[in-house]
């Protein structure tokens, strides 16, 4: 019997974590139909920017890119505008399996609608970070809220 290599093992990880979050969370299961078959990220658009064929083709690099440089994999996407009194960002927050698998087992489910992901600051690219957010459900989508 072949072993299964560990980009497999990561796809069925990451598709197990869509299927609890469109469970707890009530999404849209096409997100998980994409993922699943068609290996298309979910990439959620909170913000007022438009996402053209260039910006899609962007966003798909920047994925390619945190996977290979941190062995993982991503399987869900968030674009969120923040803004405070005095200045406002971009975040693109990528939900992801890691490459330890002994730690797969604790991000499976959101605790307390937090969720560790990567938050790359497009705006201020040095402050991007790994890290939890807050996250809640919108018209069959997440979206981040801290």
């Amino acid at each position: 019997m072949k072993k299964q290599s560990f980009k497999c093992k990561q796809k069925q990880e990451a598709v197990c974590r869509l299927k609890e979050l469109i469970d707890i969370y009530n999404l849209d299961v096409d997100d998980y139909y994409n993922f699943k078959h068609k290996n298309i990220v979910p990439i959620i658009n909170q913000t007022d920017c438009k996402i053209n064929s260039l910006v899609y083709e962007s966003l798909n690099y920047l994925i390619t890119t945190f996977e290979k440089k941190y062995n993982a994999m991503v399987y869900y996407m968030i674009l969120a505008k923040a803004k405070t009194r005095d200045d406002s960002w971009i975040t693109f927050d990528l939900f992801y399996v890691n490459k330890d698998k002994d730690t797969w087992k604790y991000n499976r489910k959101p605790e307390h609608d937090e969720v560790l992901v990567y938050s790359y600051n497009l705006t201020y690219p040095s402050l991007s970070e790994f890290g939890y957010i807050g996250i809640e459900s919108c018209n069959g989508h997440l979206h981040r809220i801290y």
